[in-house]
């Protein structure tokens, strides 16, 4: 009899650990991005008590003036998630135009407005004025540049153990073998670099890359090669200034640059995912919080 009870005990023992086996791993496969962010803040904490926390990422978006909406749609999404989860700070760097008139967002205080013409060939010294303000006054370990149209999908970095770069590593989407646009229909084209017809250095996309603040610093400080040199910004600060110092380009498959297809398992895989409309923003936004495992 007492052996008979000791076997019914252990079944009973057994069935509830299954159960519960099964009951986890219904919830971790039904689990929301939301929910994942929150583990990760509360980790990061965990890890910095005893010690003033500096944000670790900065984010700096290259913006044209007019394009309120698609910085609105940034704001409702991902800058929002970074912004309350983590206290990580979204910039939008805007150039002037006098034809254009006022931003339309500036009261929201999130608007870097540098004193350049706004222009897709005054790219380089737009973004050397911006990134020479957040040096000075902005906390971060890391900077991340996107361009306006981009969705930026930080999980693949939070779920990965030694993510970023070490200093003087420049992270991004390399490319190899590139020419200045000898397309005068091209945006970016201008006849004095399309001339020179030389290949460009190594550089990262810039639709999305990462570097340290230190590496940044160096960049900006440092480099002595001309801004003249090419009209194209990714070009010039991760091509031509970090070979001139002798940095590393980590070519990072989670930045490629070309237009993904928005599905949710396939979305997560990446970073980036570039050449969206406001509306585009918020629908993979969307798909990025679907409760589904992949």
């Amino acid at each position: 009899m007492a052996l008979g009870k000791l076997h019914a005990t252990g079944g009973l023992v057994v069935v509830a650990i299954v159960a519960l086996i099964l009951l986890n791993l219904y919830f971790l496969s039904g689990q929301k991005d939301h929910d994942f962010f929150i583990d990760a803040r509360e980790s990061l904490v965990r890890s910095s008590r005893g010690a003033p926390m500096v944000p670790k990422y900065l984010i700096l978006v290259l913006s044209k003036r007019g394009n309120v909406e698609r910085r609105q749609a940034i704001r409702e999404t991902w800058a929002k998630t970074y912004r309350e989860n983590f206290g990580w700070k979204t910039r939008f760097v805007v150039g002037r135009d006098a034809t254009e008139g006022a931003l339309g967002d500036e009261h929201l205080g999130d608007v870097l407005e540098v004193n350049v013409i706004e222009s897709y060939l005054s790219l380089v010294d737009k973004l050397q004025k911006a990134f020479g303000i957040v040096l000075d006054s902005e906390k971060f370990q890391y900077v991340i540049k996107v361009d306006d149209d981009v969705y930026l999908n930080l999980r693949p970095f939070l779920e990965a153990e030694d993510s970023d770069p070490p200093k003087g590593n420049i992270l991004g989407h390399a490319i190899f073998g590139s020419m200045a646009s000898t397309d005068p229909v091209d945006k970016y084209f201008s006849e004095a670099h399309a001339s020179q017809k030389a290949e460009f250095p190594s550089f990262a996309s810039g639709t999305g890359y990462l570097m340290s603040k230190e590496t940044l610093a160096a960049i900006v400080r440092r480099c002595t090669v001309p801004r003249s040199r090419t009209q194209y910004e990714d070009v010039y600060f991760t091509g031509y200034c970090r070979s001139q110092l002798g940095m590393h380009l980590v070519d990072d498959r989670h930045f490629g640059f070309q237009r993904r297809l928005v599905l949710p398992c396939n979305v997560r895989q990446f970073a980036v995912v570039h050449n969206l409309t406001a509306g585009n923003l918020r629908y993979v936004h969307e798909m990025l919080n679907l409760e589904m495992s992949c």
